[in-house]
Parts: structure tokens; C-alpha cells; sequence
């Protein structure tokens, strides 16, 4: 299939198909006004995105429909999701709890498939256009939501999108893409109170500093003053629209208690681990008894429970996780709940995956960039498995682990 006017690149066709796309299948707005009866009915936007995209013949839609297609590899691991679909369907009886994970699953190995083709063929730099604009339909949604104006503790984003459209940006030379990356989730950061939305800014800035610093010799350095002068710019008319709601968001001392509170109380824990109540915030012991049932009891995961999070919630290995005073769940730890829901020898297959792309990654692109980018997945890995159970994310954690499965271009300076 061809592109309508291929030698045509104007400003709506650059833009148009990603905010559509984005609108439509990735972002808030979409299950705010595709939701019946309490279900997001995800089929409408994709059946829509589709007729849009027979119609435009866009980029973006020849990219995805190049890349899904069924060879032996990709029919094995959609295969692997409907046989844990399955599973966790016979185990829970809860047909629609089962369907909403592997939806997600599935929109995940399509992520994994879209990005590993587009940044293989091309580049892939239309995936930092839909990025940037499902980061900024993020923004408008927090601005017209209740979240802003009532006693709304956190605001979830896709955080892994800017992260994956600054690492694209740079492979491909725009430095000024990434650093508009960069200011948006700052931003998100800010308003969303999640530790991880700050610890993955954090790494995304890094990222972005040493490839500035180290990989582009042969141009003048940007200095990072440019970064606050975009983002004073680009902060300045929000405030200026909404100073009284941005006053009172930020003067409720609940945001910081859970931004700060339970970050001293993490790593009061990693700490103090030798009993299960060292910390206030129990939630994290049971962050971290989670890694040390995989070490004591792997034969419980031998078989793969399927999927189906929430009907299981408050019921996994009771005899283990009672102590500790709050109900177990499998989504905040995406390595245990790879173990749980398709067994201990999938979970172990991940983590010898990840040693062997870390050392082929540290070859072609040096230490500091892949320990970076490896680092951050090792933390989602160990305390964030909601990345996987949600359409909106689950999209860009297939594309972060597609940019870290392809070889990534070689440093040119």
C-alpha cells in the first residue's frame, strides 16, 4: 500500500494522523468518552483509527499495518497471550477482567512490533510526533479534568512515551524534539505525584544530557538553559489561564505525602527489611516481598495463572502475604506478575533477555546511555506492572522494550 501524495510532507499531514491516533487510542480522552456502563470499549476508536487510516494512508497507518503481520515469531507470542487469556479466564470466571489484560497485552506486542519496524526502516521519527501529542492531550485532559480541582491525590500519565520519543529524537539527531520531550514530562512529573514519573524524568533527562555532552561532537553543545527558556515559554500561558486552580493544586499537603512521605519510607525499608512493618507505608514492604517470593517459593509459579488482575486481587498466595496488612495484587511488580500470570520460567527468560541486549547495547551506543535506559526498565520491571494492564501504557512499554531489543545506531559524531 502506498502513501496518499507521498512526495508531499505538509504540516497536517506531519501532524494530523498522530493527533488522531493519539486521541483515539492513547490517550484519557478516549476512555472518558468511549466508556459504557464503567467498560472502556476500546474496539470503537481502533475501528475508527482504522477507517481513518484507509482513508489518509498515512505514515503512521503503513507503519502499523507493515509491521503487525502474522510470521511465526509474532504468532508465537500472540499465541502466549491468548493461552493466558485463557487461563486466567478458566481460574477467575471473570471473562472481563481476563479480556481487559490481554487487550492490553496484545496492544503491547503491537507497540513492540509498530516501533521495532518504524525505527529499523526509517527511523521511526513519526513515533516522537505521536508521543508529543499524547503527552500534550495529557496536559489539556489534567487541565479540564476533576483532578485539577478537587482532592485528587495522583494523575496517571504515559510517562514511558516522552521517555521513548527523547530516545528516538536523539537516535535520529533532533535534540530539540528531545527536549521538548523533557519538559513535558517534568511537567507531568510535577503534576502527577508518582515517584516513578520522577525517577523515569530523571533518567529520560539524563539520556538526553549525555548524548547532548557526548555523542554530538561535531555540532555546538545546546545548553540546558535553552531547555528552561522552552519550558518558561511554554508554562508561562497555562499559568496565566489557570494561576488560582495551579495555586490550590499544588497547596494540598496530601500531593507530598505521597510524593515525599512515601519515598522516605521506600527506602526506609530497602533499609531496615528485617521486619514487614519497618515502614509506614506497607504498600512498599509488599513492593518488595513480591521480588522475595520469586526467590523463596519460585515452584508456586511453575504454571502460569493467566491473566485477569483484579478478579485475583487480595487472593494470591494468602498464606504468604497476609502478614502483611494490605491485599496483594500482581500489577505492582511487572517481573512478578510476568511470573504469575505466564509462569517463573517466562520471568526468568525476561531477565536473561535483559543481560544479553545490556551487553550488546553497552557495545554499540557506550556504558552510560545503555545503563540508562537498562536501569529504567529494571525498575519498572521490579515495582511497576501496571504498565502492562493499561492500553494507554501499554502501547509505550512495548515500543521502550522494542528500542532496547534492535540494534541501536552507532555512534556517529
Amino acid at each position: 500500500m502506498q502513501l496518499r501524495n507521498p512526495g508531499q510532507n505538509t504540516l497536517t499531514q506531519k501532524w494530523l494522523p498522530p493527533f488522531v491516533y493519539g486521541f483515539l487510542l492513547l490517550s484519557p480522552f478516549s476512555i472518558s468518552i468511549f466508556n459504557y456502563g464503567k467498560h472502556y470499549i476500546f474496539e470503537i476508536p481502533l475501528v475508527i483509527s482504522i477507517i481513518f487510516g484507509l482513508i489518509m494512508r498515512d505514515e503512521l497507518y503503513i507503519s502499523a499495518l507493515s509491521a503487525i503481520r502474522l510470521t511465526r515469531k509474532s504468532l508465537l507470542f500472540v499465541s502466549i497471550v491468548t493461552l493466558a487469556f485463557l487461563i486466567g479466564w478458566m481460574n477467575t470466571g471473570n471473562f472481563g477482567d481476563a479480556y481487559g489484560d490481554y487487550r492490553a497485552g496484545i496492544v503491547m506486542l503491537a507497540g513492540f512490533a509498530i516501533t521495532k519496524y518504524a525505527v529499523t526502516k526509517n527511523g521511526g521519527l513519526w513515533l516522537t510526533r505521536l508521543g508529543l501529542v499524547c503527552a500534550i492531550l495529557y496536559v489539556f485532559f489534567f487541565l479540564k479534568s476533576a483532578a485539577f480541582t478537587a482532592d485528587y491525590l495522583k494523575f496517571p500519565s504515559s510517562y514511558l512515551a516522552l521517555t521513548v520519543t527523547a530516545v528516538i529524537a536523539c537516535w535520529n539527531k533532533k535534540v530539540t524534539i528531545a527536549e521538548i520531550a523533557v519538559l513535558l514530562q517534568i511537567f507531568l512529573a510535577a503534576i502527577s505525584f508518582y515517584r516513578q514519573y520522577w525517577i523515569a524524568t530523571l533518567f529520560t533527562a539524563l539520556f538526553v544530557s549525555s548524548y547532548m555532552l557526548f555523542k554530538r561532537k561535531s555540532v555546538a553543545r545546546r545548553s540546558w538553559l535553552h531547555i528552561f527558556a522552552l519550558f518558561i515559554l511554554g508554562i508561562l500561558p497555562i499559568y496565566l489561564f489557570f494561576n488560582n486552580q495551579i495555586a490550590n493544586f499544588f497547596e494540598q499537603s496530601a500531593h507530598y505525602g505521597q510524593l515525599f512521605g512515601k519515598t522516605i519510607a521506600f527506602f526506609d525499608y530497602a533499609a531496615n527489611s528485617t521486619s514487614h512493618y519497618k515502614t509506614s507505608d506497607r504498600s512498599d514492604a509488599l513492593r518488595f516481598a513480591y521480588l522475595s517470593f520469586l526467590y523463596l517459593h519460585p515452584a508456586s509459579l511453575i504454571l502460569p495463572h493467566g491473566l485477569g488482575t483484579t478478579a485475583v486481587y487480595g487472593k494470591i498466595f494468602p498464606w504468604y502475604f497476609v502478614g502483611y496488612g494490605i491485599k496483594a495484587n500482581v500489577i505492582d511488580s511487572l517481573i512478578f506478575f510476568i511470573a504469575y500470570c505466564y509462569g517463573i520460567i517466562a520471568a526468568i527468560l525476561v531477565l536473561v533477555w535483559l543481560i544479553m541486549r545490556y551487553y550488546v547495547y553497552i557495545l554499540r551506543r557506550g556504558l552510560i546511555e545503555a545503563s540508562l535506559l537498562f536501569l529504567l526498565l529494571i525498575l519498572i520491571l521490579a515495582f511497576d506492572g501496571g504498565q502492562i494492564t493499561v492500553i494507554l501504557d501499554s502501547f509505550w512499554l512495548g515500543a521502550f522494550v522494542a528500542l532496547l531489543s534492535i540494534p541501536p545506531p552507532r555512534i556517529s559524531t
